[in-house]
C-alpha cells in the first residue's frame, strides 16, 4: 500500500476534528494490541478533544484494545463526567492530572509492559545506555509508587511530576509508564521507542558487561538530534511511521471506525 504523505498536514493536531481524532485514538488502541502493548483491560489511552480544552477521550474500562472503535471511546470531562461506559477510576486520575498540569499535551498513553514495568522498579529508571534511550534524554520524570493510584493528594503530586514542559515520559515506579504526546501519533510512538529502550535494557541484565554509558554532552545532542532542525521535517518523519503502523491494522479499518 505504501506511505500516506498527505498525513502530515493534521498529524501534530491529531486530525481536523472529533470524529478524525476519534479515528485516531482508535486506532492506536488496534496498533498497541498488534505490538502486544497490552495487560487485560488494565491499560488506558487517551486524547484530549481539539475544540473542547477541559475534555478527553479514553479507553472504556473492560475492553481489550482489540475490540476498541471510535463510537466505543469514552468522553470525559476534567470533573470526572462522562459520556459512554465505565471509566477506569485510576486512569482518569493519570490522565487527568497530566491534561490539567500540561495545555500542550494532547494525548497521553499509558502501558504495563514487562519491560516498562522492570525498568520501573530499578533504581537508576531508564539509563541512557542505547538510541532508543537517549532520545528521551533529560524527558523523564519519576513518580514513586503510592499503590493503586487512588490515593487522595495522588493527583497533585502527579501533576507536580510533569509541570517541566520538557517532560515527556513518566515513570510510574513500580508500575509502569507514561507518555505525553503533542498529538495521537506522538505519544503512541514515544511508548513504541520507549519500550524499546526498556526492552534493550532488561536483556542486559544478566549479561555481566559493564554497560557504556555515553558522556553527558553526546547523551544531549542525541536528544537534540532527536528534536530535529527543521519542525516541517520532523512532522513529515513522524507521519511517515504513523502511516507505516497504521497500515499494521489497515485490514481492521472498517471495524473501528465503528
Amino acid at each position: 500500500m505504501g506511505p500516506n504523505l498527505s498525513e502530515t498536514v493534521n498529524i501534530m493536531s491529531g486530525g481536523t476534528g472529533p470524529d478524525e481524532l476519534r479515528n485516531e485514538l482508535a486506532a492506536a488502541h488496534r496498533i498497541a494490541a498488534r505490538l502486544g502493548f497490552v495487560d487485560l483491560i488494565h491499560n488506558h489511552l487517551s486524547a484530549r478533544l481539539v475544540d473542547a480544552n477541559d475534555k478527553f477521550l479514553m479507553t472504556p474500562y473492560g475492553y481489550w484494545f482489540s475490540e476498541v472503535t471510535k463510537s466505543s471511546l469514552l468522553e470525559i470531562d476534567n470533573s470526572g463526567e462522562m459520556t459512554g461506559r465505565d471509566m477506569n477510576p485510576a486512569g482518569f486520575i493519570i490522565h487527568e492530572a497530566i491534561y490539567s498540569a500540561r495545555s500542550d499535551v494532547k494525548a497521553v498513553f499509558h502501558t504495563h509492559t514487562k519491560a516498562g514495568v522492570a525498568v520501573s522498579v530499578m533504581q537508576r529508571g531508564l539509563l541512557p545506555i542505547s538510541q532508543y534511550a537517549l532520545r528521551f534524554y533529560g524527558k523523564v520524570a519519576y513518580h514513586d509508587y503510592e499503590g493503586a493510584t487512588l490515593v487522595p493528594g495522588e493527583r497533585k503530586r502527579l501533576q507536580e511530576c510533569v509541570r517541566d514542559p520538557n517532560v515527556s515520559i513518566l515513570v510510574l515506579r513500580n508500575h509502569g509508564m507514561v507518555t505525553l504526546g503533542a498529538s495521537v501519533a506522538d505519544a503512541f510512538l514515544k511508548m513504541y521507542f520507549l519500550d524499546r529502550a526498556c526492552d534493550v535494557q532488561i536483556s542486559l541484565c544478566n549479561s555481566g558487561e559493564l554497560l557504556i554509558e555515553p558522556p553527558a554532552e553526546i547523551c544531549e545532542l542525541t536528544a537534540r538530534q532527536f528534536l530535529g532542525s527543521e519542525e516541517e521535517d520532523m512532522d513529515k518523519k513522524l507521519a511517515l511511521e504513523w502511516s507505516a503502523l497504521k497500515r499494521l491494522v489497515a485490514d481492521e479499518t472498517m471495524d473501528y471506525e465503528q
